[in-house]
């Protein structure tokens, strides 16, 4: 909803940070799912992760910088909810 009029580019750039984060996301939920770390550290590892979220097509696309932030919040609260989901 937040991207409504610029979906391609959103699902562009979710699709670059998942690909760009998948190796570390398979070692942290698989670490999460065996109970050797807690739900706050992966929560820690996914905020700290967030960094790489760079939403570059919504950038050139002129996005306010506001709505990126909230985009990549919430794009950060369903990988970890996700996660929470199907791991515990």
């Amino acid at each position: 909803d937040i991207l409504k009029d610029f979906e391609g580019a959103a699902v562009d750039d979710t699709k670059a940070f998942l690909k760009k984060s998948e190796e570390d996301l398979k070692r942290w939920t698989r670490l999460l799912a065996l109970g050797a770390i807690t739900e706050q550290d992966f929560s820690d590892l996914i905020q700290a992760k967030s960094a790489v979220a760079e939403l570059h097509l919504l950038r050139q696309q002129g996005v306010a910088l506001a709505t990126l932030e909230r985009f990549r919040t919430r794009l950060i609260s369903l990988v970890i909810d996700t996660a929470f989901e199907v791991f515990l």
